[in-house]
């Protein structure tokens, strides 16, 4: 018909939006027009599966425009015919073949990448942090008459920016952020920060949820997932050390970009064929060595994530995302993408995502958009986990391995301290049992929280190749691995002291006892040094008195 009539179907385009009219959904299709004419009125027509609605079009301009169509929503593929009315009469037609359109479910996490050490000096990002957690609760509190999908939400990514604001700020600022976690208003994750977790021991990756387990208890509240984010690699270990502590839920946010070199990819750590391509988000079940699974949510990270600044940037956004999805077959009509509330790692938190979810949902039917945690979304991912495969290995890193090597020494020393930790701890047990020796719970604790710091994935500033920023950074990093070391050190030589002196010896003169700390009889050299070093603490005692006390001080 085209050719002799003033109007022609150039392009027919279904889109990923509908509304909603009178109960009925309508999905949003555009439809490019050719006018060789005067602009006129025009309408269009469509049939699809028994249905018909017509749309009217106020004004085809002339020459080639686009135009937006209402076509009413089916469940099954069908055919669809469109006619192009105009001045009484037919202008074109076209049949096409339709596929029915995901009714899609956006759910948006909002977060900050935790990089202690990335974007200032370590100190003054835990500061900055503290500032951060006073803002998320004034928007739990502004927001909390908001429509539910647009209601503020956050995801603490890490537990080391939450622990600082804990321990600096009085106790009804802290009950207001634990009465929004148990809401479901904030999400409180599992892991204490975003290690590179091949530096990590055993024991490191288990203690690595002390701190928020602490919590835990402390309040009564749940913790269900964890995520590694900005990490090209994950220790096999934590396929088991998390469904161990009873969490069921992981996200790894692995940056997309070390995985290719000008556009062709190198490296990845698993068959794209084979497990999941690295271009779209996907979820498999990863199974540790002990036959424990977790739910494994790959996340990209700076790729994968969504920029939202502002509604209209949201719709293009939006738009070529759920695209590359259905291009790539992504098997739900629900996705999870994080949002941060800046351009750069701890980033401050915002309400703009709020306030684009809520202009967003007034509008359109679907995509549905709402404000998320990572539980909100794992619940919906739990009705398939039986239909989900199972993976199971090592995924190796690419990175950070590396650039623990930049600190070299002291990468060496926190891998040492590693160890020794473990036998002060147990020395540390054997001395408080057999003497009067006070076990340094809150000691071991704080030496376990500095290896934690010092194997985080970041190994100086942003762009900081030189200078004092970059030297203050690596000083306060490398203190970290110092500090942890002393403090094992410490711990080990006071409680080895302690038993020592209840060991009573029949003969006089000098002695060495030897201390296994293994579970196995050990045959090796021992060495001794002249001068032992001392403990980086010295308590001092009352001698005046008749029974000797301990004094509350400690230089």
């Amino acid at each position: 018909m085209s050719g002799i009539n003033t109007l022609n179907i150039k392009i027919i385009e279904p889109t990923v939006f509908f509304i909603k009219e009178k109960e009925k959904l309508l999905q949003v299709v555009d439809m490019s027009i050719e006018n060789a004419e005067e602009p006129l009125k025009a309408g269009v027509e469509v049939n699809i599966s028994s249905q018909r609605r017509c749309t009217n079009i106020d004004i085809v301009k002339q020459g080639e425009g686009k135009y937006r169509v209402y076509v009413p929503d089916v469940g099954e593929p069908t055919s669809a015919e469109f006619s192009l009315l105009a001045n009484g009469k037919v202008q074109d037609r076209k049949r096409i073949a339709w596929k029915p359109q995901k009714h899609w479910q956006v759910y948006l996490a909002h977060y900050s990448h935790h990089d202690l050490g990335y974007t200032d000096l370590p100190t003054d990002v835990l500061r900055e942090y503290d500032g951060f957690y006073d803002e998320i609760l004034r928007f739990c509190e502004e927001t909390k008459d908001w429509p539910d999908e647009s209601k503020f939400r956050y995801v603490i990514e890490q537990f080391w920016s939450v622990k600082h604001f804990i321990e600096n700020r009085p106790k009804e600022i802290v009950d207001k952020l634990i009465k929004y976690i148990r809401e479901g208003r904030v999400e409180l994750t599992a892991l204490f920060g975003n290690q590179t977790t091949e530096l990590c021991g055993h024991e490191e990756l288990i203690r690595l949820m002390y701190p928020s387990f602490d919590l835990k208890r402390k309040y009564g509240i749940k913790i269900c997932s964890a995520g590694l984010n900005d990490i090209p690699g994950l220790s096999w270990g934590l396929a088991t050390v998390l469904p161990g502590a009873g969490v069921k839920y992981f996200t790894a946010g692995i940056p997309a970009w070390y995985f290719r070199r000008n556009e062709k990819r190198v490296h990845p750590f698993w068959d794209e064929r084979k497990v999941l391509p690295l271009d779209i988000p996907g979820v498999f079940r990863w199974e540790g060595i002990d036959g424990a699974q977790v739910l494994f949510w790959y996340n990209m990270h700076g790729v994968g994530e969504l920029y939202l600044w502002n509604y209209s940037e949201a719709l293009s956004e939006i738009t070529n995302t759920l695209s590359l999805l259905e291009e790539q077959n992504y098997p739900f009509n629900f996705v999870l993408y994080t949002v941060r509330g800046g351009m750069r790692d701890n980033a401050p938190p915002s309400l703009r995502l709020s306030r684009i979810i809520r202009e967003w949902n007034d509008k359109w039917a679907y995509p549905r958009l709402r404000t998320a945690t990572y539980s909100d979304f794992f619940e919906q991912l739990e009705k398939y986990r039986d239909t989900l495969p199972v993976f199971r290995g090592e995924l190796p890193n690419t990175d950070y391995t590396v650039g623990a090597t930049c600190t070299a020494k002291e990468t060496g020393i926190n891998r040492n301290t590693h160890d020794q930790l473990g036998s002060a701890e147990k020395f540390a047990t054997m001395a408080a049992v057999v003497s009067e020796y006070l076990y340094p719970s809150e000691k071991i604790n704080y030496a376990y929280i500095n290896t934690f710091y010092y194997d985080l994935h970041v190994h100086g500033g942003i762009l900081r190749i030189i200078g004092p920023a970059q030297d203050g950074g690596l000083s306060e990093k490398k203190g970290f691995a110092y500090r942890a070391a002393a403090l094992s050190h410490d711990i080990l030589s006071k409680s080895l002291n302690r038993i020592v002196d209840e060991i009573e010896l029949k003969d006089s003169g000098c002695h060495i006892v030897e201390f296994n700390p293994l579970s196995k009889k050990r045959t090796d050299v021992v060495r001794v040094p002249f001068s032992a070093h001392l403990p980086c603490g010295q308590r001092m005692y009352n001698i005046e008195m008749e029974h000797p006390y301990l004094l509350p001080v400690q230089p």
